[in-house]
């Protein structure tokens, strides 16, 4: 009973982390977005942030979605040869991260979080003059959050393994020595 309520604990309190922290890294990556700087990049972007916004409308069919990313995907490679280097660095970027959902078993459902955060790097893009590739700043900014959600996951992934660790052996271990001090009692009390 008790091992039963620390796996559902550790199920609730991990789906809720990851919900908390993962919205949490969605929003400050849109807030990197925002203040990303243009590079002067030549390439529209609209067309290609239109087909990710309907991607994310459509993710209740998963289809659907996946025909909207593969829309977005053609457009992004129609204009990965226009601006300058670094657009075309980032458009590369954006593609990795565009195939990277695309590649999804069939009919699984898209993560929403990716899909928004690939929809507010397109719109960033789209609205700093055309299409702009991020800033170094903006990669850095981005990186480190992404670092940061990696530490914040692993650090509560080992608390919840120590919390299960201190538990068995506080808990489960005493209750075992006292069932086989019994059972090896009894076998010599049976004894002739």
């Amino acid at each position: 009973m008790v091992l039963l309520l620390l796996f559902i604990a550790l199920i609730l309190q991990e789906k809720i982390f990851n919900d908390l922290t993962s919205k949490a890294f969605a929003a400050a990556i849109v807030e990197t977005n925002a203040t990303s700087s243009t590079d002067g990049a030549t390439a529209t972007m609209e067309p290609i942030a239109a087909s990710l916004r309907a991607a994310e409308k459509a993710l209740a069919t998963p289809e659907v979605a996946r025909a909207a990313l593969l829309q977005a995907a053609s457009k992004i490679n129609q204009h990965k040869g226009d601006g300058t280097r670094a657009s075309h660095e980032a458009l590369t970027k954006l593609n990795m991260e565009v195939l990277a959902l695309i590649s999804q078993k069939s009919g699984t459902a898209f993560d929403p979080v990716k899909l928004r955060t690939l929809v507010t790097t397109a719109e960033a893009m789209a609205a700093n003059s055309g299409a702009s590739a991020p800033s170094v700043e903006w990669l850095k900014a981005r990186q480190e959050l992404v670092k940061s959600y990696m530490e914040a996951t692993a650090q509560s992934r080992e608390f919840w393994k120590g919390m299960a660790q201190m538990i068995l052996l506080n808990l489960l271990l005493p209750v075992l020595t006292g069932l086989l001090g019994y059972v090896f009692a009894s076998r010599q009390a049976n004894k002739p």
